[in-house]
C-alpha cells in the first residue's frame, strides 16, 4: 500500500512539473508575440507571471528588463538586467548582451533621430530616409524608425530599398508593413523591377543549362526593363560569346575561329580558338605546298606570323615556305629563267639568311646576276679634288633608268676657322676691338653641296652631270693692339669682300667594277677646270 501511495505522489509531481514547463514555454511565446507588436505594458505583466512560474530561470527577469527599457525606466532596467545575468544560461546571456549593446548606443540613436528630423524639416528626404534607416539599425525594436525611413524611400521612389527594409524579420510582421509591401509591389516601377528580376533569373537558369539562345532572349528582355543595367549587359555579352564559340567550334572554316579570337582576345575559349587556328594554318599551307600554290603558302605564313609572332609553330609553316622558294628557285635556274630564279632565292634570303641553303642561294643569285649581266646599285663614295680633299658622295646607278647622286665636299680650313668671330674688308674696316694690322697670311676655306643625275652609257659605264653651290670664305691673320698701342694678340678675321657663295657645274663618268666598287672621274668649273676623283662601294 505504501509503494502505491509513493508511486501516485511521484506521478503527481511529474505531471505538475510537466504542466509547469509547458506553461512557462507558452508564456515565453506569448511574450515574444507581444514584443513583435510593441505591446510593452503587456510584456511587463506577462514577464512578472514568467518569474512567478519559474524564479530559477533568468528569462522572466530579462523580459522585465526589456519592457522597462522600452518604457524608459532606466533604474528598473539596470536592476532586472543584473538579476537576469545571475540566472542566465549561455543563450540568454547572448540576448542580454544585445540589449546592453542597444542601451549603450542610445546616445548615438538619439543623435541620429535628431538629425533625421532636421533633414525632414529641411525637406532633404534622401538624407532623412538614410538617417532613419541608420537609427533603426542601432535599435531594431523601434519599428517606427524603419517605417519613417520607408515612407521617405517611397516618396523618393526607391522602392527596392523600401522593400529591403519592410522585408526584414523585425518589420515584416507589422500590419502597416504588410500593407506597404502590397502597395509597392503594385506600382509600375516595381512591376518593371520584378519583370527585370524574373528575366535575370530565367537567363541565369538557361545559361547554366547551356541554352544560349534562350538565355540571350531572357537577358535582352531584362534590358528592356533596365536598358543600362551592368549585370544584364555583362550576362548578355557572356551568352553571345558562348554562341560565337559554339559556332566556331562546329565550323570547318578557320575564319570562324579567327572571328571569335578577334572579337574576344581575352575570351573564355581563346586558347582553344588559337589552337584551332594554328592547326588550320599549317594544314592549309601543307596542301598549298603540294599544289605549288605560292600565294596561299605566303598568305598563311604571313597570317600565322602576324597572329602568333612568338609561337614555336610558326617555324613549321616557315619551313614549308622556305622549301618552296628553294626548290622552285632551283627548278627555274635549271631552266635558265634567271630573273625568276633570282627572285625565289632572294625570297628565301628575306626569310632566312643563315645556313648552308642561304649560302647556296647567295651564290646562285650572283650567277643569275652574271647571266643577266647588268645590275643597278647604290653607292657610298669618297671623293677628292685639289680644292676639296674631303668629300663623300651617295647615289645610285640604275640599268634601266636615270639615277641620282649627291656630293658634300670641303677642305680642312673650314673646320679650323669655324670659330672666327670678327670680319674685315679689303679697305681694312673691321669689327674687332682694338687696332688691327694684317700680317699677310691668308687661308681659303670651302664647303659645297652638289647633285645631279646618273645615266647608263654602256654597261658597266655611267655618266653623270649636275651642279652645286659652295661657300668659299677667306680668312686673314692680323696682329691686334690695345688703344694704348700695346700688343694684344694674334687673331683671324673673315674677309667679307673675298668670301662668297658660288654656283658651279660638274660632269663625269662612273665605272661599276663587279658588284663591289665604283670609280669616278669628272670635272667641275669654278674660275677654272678642277679634276674630281672618287672611290666607293656598292651598297
Amino acid at each position: 500500500m505504501n509503494k502505491i501511495l509513493l508511486t501516485l505522489l511521484l506521478l503527481l509531481q511529474l505531471s505538475f512539473s510537466f504542466a509547469q514547463t509547458n506553461r512557462f514555454d507558452d508564456l515565453k511565446q506569448n511574450i515574444e508575440k507581444k514584443i513583435k507588436s510593441n505591446l510593452w505594458d503587456d510584456v511587463l505583466l506577462m514577464a512578472t507571471d514568467l518569474i512567478i512560474e519559474d524564479a530559477t530561470k533568468g528569462d522572466g527577469y530579462y523580459f522585465t528588463a526589456l519592457a522597462f527599457y522600452k518604457l524608459g525606466d532606466e533604474s528598473n532596467t539596470n536592476k532586472y538586467i543584473a538579476k537576469a545575468k545571475s540566472l542566465a544560461d549561455e543563450s540568454l546571456l547572448a540576448k542580454i548582451k544585445v540589449l546592453e549593446q542597444t542601451r549603450s548606443s542610445v546616445a548615438e540613436v538619439q543623435t541620429l533621430v535628431k538629425n533625421a528630423i532636421d533633414f525632414e524639416l529641411s525637406k532633404n528626404k534622401k538624407a532623412s530616409a538614410n538617417t532613419w534607416y541608420q537609427a533603426w539599425q542601432y535599435d531594431k525594436y523601434k519599428i517606427e524608425y524603419a517605417l519613417n525611413a520607408v515612407s521617405h524611400f517611397i516618396d523618393l521612389k526607391d522602392y527596392e530599398m523600401a522593400l529591403k527594409v519592410l522585408n526584414q524579420p523585425e518589420v515584416y510582421q507589422d500590419q502597416m508593413a504588410k500593407e506597404l509591401i502590397k502597395k509597392i509591389n503594385n506600382t509600375p516601377t516595381m512591376i518593371s523591377l520584378n519583370g527585370y528580376h524574373n528575366s535575370i533569373a530565367e537567363g541565369d537558369d538557361k545559361l547554366r543549362n547551356k541554352k544560349f539562345e534562350q538565355a540571350k532572349i531572357a537577358f535582352e528582355e531584362a534590358l528592356k526593363f533596365k536598358p543600362y543595367d551592368q549585370y544584364a549587359t555583362s550576362k548578355k555579352n557572356d551568352v553571345i560569346e558562348e554562341i560565337e564559340w559554339e559556332k566556331a567550334s562546329n565550323s570547318n572554316y578557320v575564319e570562324d575561329s579567327e572571328k571569335y579570337a578577334d572579337r574576344y582576345p581575352n575570351g573564355k575559349y581563346i586558347n582553344r580558338a588559337n589552337d584551332r587556328i594554328k592547326l588550320s594554318y599549317i594544314s592549309i599551307a601543307k596542301t598549298a605546298f603540294k599544289e605549288a600554290n605560292e600565294s596561299q603558302i605566303v598568305e598563311f605564313h604571313n597570317r600565322y606570323l602576324k597572329r602568333f609572332p612568338t609561337d614555336n609553330g610558326v617555324q613549321k609553316i616557315r619551313d614549308l615556305l622556305l622549301d618552296y622558294y628553294y626548290s622552285n628557285g632551283l627548278n627555274r635556274f635549271s631552266n635558265k629563267d634567271w630573273e625568276n630564279a633570282k627572285s625565289k632565292f632572294q625570297a628565301f634570303l628575306n626569310i632566312k639568311n643563315t645556313g648552308e641553303q642561304a649560302g647556296k642561294c647567295r651564290q646562285l643569285i650572283r650567277r643569275c646576276e652574271w647571266k643577266i649581266n647588268q645590275r643597278s646599285a647604290s653607292f657610298l663614295m669618297y671623293t677628292y679634288d685639289s680644292q676639296s680633299p674631303i668629300g663623300v658622295s651617295i647615289g645610285d646607278i640604275n640599268k634601266n633608268r636615270t639615277g641620282y647622286y649627291l656630293n658634300l665636299k670641303m677642305n680642312p680650313e673650314i673646320y679650323k676657322r669655324i670659330g672666327v668671330l670678327y670680319k674685315i674688308d679689303d679697305a681694312g674696316n673691321h669689327d674687332r676691338p682694338g687696332s688691327v694690322i694684317r700680317t699677310g697670311e691668308v687661308e681659303r676655306a670651302n664647303i659645297s653641296l652638289s647633285g645631279g643625275v646618273t645615266f647608263k652609257i654602256i654597261y658597266p659605264l655611267w655618266g653623270y652631270f649636275g651642279g652645286g653651290v659652295g661657300y668659299y670664305p677667306v680668312y686673314e691673320k692680323a696682329n691686334t693692339y690695345y688703344s694704348s698701342g700695346k700688343f694684344w694678340e694674334e687673331d683671324w678675321l673673315r674677309n667679307t669682300d673675298k668670301s662668297k657663295f658660288e654656283i658651279f657645274p660638274e660632269a663625269g663618268v662612273k665605272l661599276k667594277l663587279s658588284n663591289t666598287l665604283v670609280l669616278k672621274y669628272g670635272i667641275m668649273y669654278r674660275n677654272d677646270m678642277i679634276h674630281q676623283f672618287g672611290l666607293g662601294f656598292q651598297l
